[in-house]
């Protein structure tokens, strides 16, 4: 829900992001590219979350510690279409 808001504040087209089943291909590829198209979005919304839970909510957290490391925004733009 706090995803969409984001969205909607910053007059993004409505994207959702896509869990990847797990043993097709293509839903990982429409994964990966779910989270390069909601980069921007997608960071916004983990850096609310963890601002306003805190330690209350370590996926977030370690997520958003994911995405933010420079090899991962890399690997993501090498994987764009």
């Amino acid at each position: 829900a706090r995803f969409n808001d984001i969205q909607m504040l910053l007059k993004h087209p409505q994207l959702k992001l896509i869990q990847p089943g797990d043993t097709r291909w293509l839903s990982y590829f429409r994964s990966v590219n779910a989270v390069i198209r909601c980069y921007e979005l997608l960071m916004i919304t983990l850096e609310h979350i963890v601002n306003e839970r805190g330690e209350e909510s370590p996926s977030a957290s370690g997520l958003l510690s994911i995405l933010k490391d420079q090899s991962t925004t890399f690997i993501l733009h090498s994987l764009e279409p």
